[in-house]
Formats: C-alpha cells, sequence, structure tokens
C-alpha cells in the first residue's frame, strides 16, 4: 500500500480500517469492538439477566472476529448474561454446526445467539430444526435475539438495513422453492 500511495495511486480499505496505512478513503464498518458491543446492547435488552447466550466465534486468528467477540462479552457479561460456546470453527461452517448441535445437545435453555459471522446463521437453522416449534424461543434473523412479536417481512428488510452484520440469528430453516424440487423449466 505504501507504494500505492507513494505513486499517487488512490488506496481505497474495505471492511475494516487501516488508517495509518496512507489509504484515501475507508468504506466499511465501525471497529469490531464496537461492533461487538452493539450486538451485546441488543441481546441484553431483549433477554435478561441469567440465560444463557449461544456464541459462534469463527476464526481466532481474524482480528475482527476476535474484536467482535470482545465487544460482545464485555456487554454481555457485565449484564448478567451467561455466554457459552466461543469454539474456534476456522471459518468452517460444517464445524460451526458441529459445535451449534453440540451445545444445543447439552443444554436446550439457550435464549439467544450470536455469531461474528454471516455462515453462523446458516449453521444453527441445521442444528434448531428438531427443536423449532416446540416451546423453545424463536430467534429474530437480524438481531439474534428472542422475538417480542411477529415482524412482517418488511419490517424485516428494514431493522436489518440499520442492524451490524455481526448480528445473525435464525427462526426456521426455510426452503427454497428449488430445494422442493420445481427447478425451473426449460423453453
Amino acid at each position: 500500500m505504501a507504494e500505492a500511495t507513494a505513486a499517487g495511486v488512490p488506496v481505497v480499505t474495505f471492511d475494516l480500517d487501516a488508517p495509518r496505512s496512507g489509504r484515501s478513503l475507508f468504506v466499511g464498518m465501525p471497529e469490531a469492538v464496537e461492533l461487538g458491543r452493539q450486538a451485546g446492547r441488543l441481546m441484553t435488552e431483549r433477554v435478561p439477566a441469567g440465560p444463557r447466550i449461544l456464541v459462534q466465534t469463527g476464526s481466532a486468528k481474524a482480528p475482527g472476529a476476535v474484536g467482535k467477540l470482545r465487544g460482545f462479552l464485555e456487554v454481555t457479561v457485565q449484564a448478567g448474561l451467561e455466554v457459552v460456546g466461543g469454539e474456534d470453527d476456522g471459518e468452517r461452517i460444517g464445524l460451526a454446526t458441529a459445535n451449534a448441535r453440540a451445545a444445543l445437545a447439552e443444554d436446550l435453555g439457550f435464549a439467544g445467539c450470536y455469531g461474528g459471522y454471516g455462515y453462523h446463521a446458516r449453521s444453527r437453522p441445521r442444528s434448531w430444526k428438531t427443536r423449532a416449534g416446540r416451546g423453545r424461543s424463536s430467534l429474530s434473523e437480524t438481531t439474534c435475539c428472542p422475538r417480542r412479536r411477529p415482524r412482517s417481512p418488511a419490517a424485516r428488510l428494514r431493522r436489518a438495513s440499520g442492524s451490524a452484520s455481526t448480528t445473525s440469528a435464525i427462526t426456521r430453516p426455510r426452503r427454497s422453492r428449488w430445494s422442493r424440487g420445481s427447478a425451473p423449466r426449460k423453453r
């Protein structure tokens, strides 16, 4: 990057900022720790002190994931929520699914879930599908906290567009029309 800026080439950083790099522009999210704190505040607003929260980390080698987890833990532990999980899944959805499945097999009393990456939302439906709709807390798709009331698709979209990308969770697994065997017809 130093060579590019010295040659007069504008450098744009994405995702996480590198302010001392000489970059011309940053396009992305706030500091990872602050994103984790925001997710933690959302969780504590919706879950009373005491219940367990399932945490999925991602990679312990990724500064963004580590920072998000640190910020999330700062807020939730201080608020009295018990956090379970957080094993490094190496950014592999299969391992994330196995970790979620193992945690849910031990304790069905989770009040919410937090995942540092978008694929964590995909790993939980696979783990929750046998328990969905049986008196367990349903989880909002964008806030990773129990729902207070059903949301319309438009309300979910508005909420998702204003939320941090680190907060992902699920309701019941959804099947697309393609998964039901109705592939598009050739003309």
